[in-house]
């Protein structure tokens, strides 16, 4: 990244208003950690997992998102 453009960012008020958008939808998608990753819009992992943990996330999503297209 540009170090000069992301001090020019945050010292400014750019993107204020998408910031908090995108906090409020997390919050109301009950989304209270972070990291927060989200599988195929429907499940939910937060918090620090492992790779393992996530992989099998991954897995799961692509199975239901399989099984919702046949």
């Amino acid at each position: 990244m540009d170090g000069d453009l992301v001090r020019r960012l945050l010292a400014s008020d750019a993107d204020v208003d998408r910031v908090e958008n995108e906090a409020n939808s997390a919050k109301e998608a009950g989304i209270d950690g972070v990291p927060c990753f989200i599988f195929g819009g429907s499940l939910i992992v937060t918090g620090a997992q492992s790779p393992e943990y996530l992989a099998n996330a991954i897995q799961r999503t692509a199975a239901q998102q399989m099984r919702l297209r046949a």
